[in-house]
């Protein structure tokens, strides 16, 4: 399974767990789960900036060596290191916003949390 179905998968389930009743336990245990789970995702996204800025870096150097000496293979690996790192600042993207969205969430659990427990 791969990361972006994942997070969609997660997301899914906590919005409709979100339209349902339950106790106060039910609601900590929730946020339990989703606290490690976006603790989990902090991680992945710590590990995929630095992935997208160490292509950023390669990126330019590769287009700095073009600048001063063009040829078919560096303008290949160019091309090749610009493509990888448009996808890799897309998957940040979606990563990025699906957390602050996640934190939206765990305001949405603590909350019920509360209510419930009152």
């Amino acid at each position: 399974m791969n990361m972006r179905q994942f997070m969609k998968e997660h997301d899914a389930h906590i919005r409709d767990q979100l339209t349902k009743q339950g106790s106060a336990g039910h609601w900590h245990d929730l946020k339990e789960a989703h606290q490690t789970m976006i603790r989990s995702m902090q991680h992945e996204r710590m590990v995929h900036l630095a992935v997208t800025l160490a292509f950023g870096l390669f990126l330019l150097i590769s287009v700095a060596i073009l600048l001063l000496k063009p040829s078919r293979p560096v303008f290949f690996l160019m091309a090749v290191l610009l493509l990888v790192f448009i996808f890799y600042v897309m998957h940040y993207y979606f990563m990025e916003n699906t957390i602050q969205q996640w934190y939206r969430l765990l305001n949405e659990i603590t909350d019920k949390e509360k209510a419930a427990g009152s």
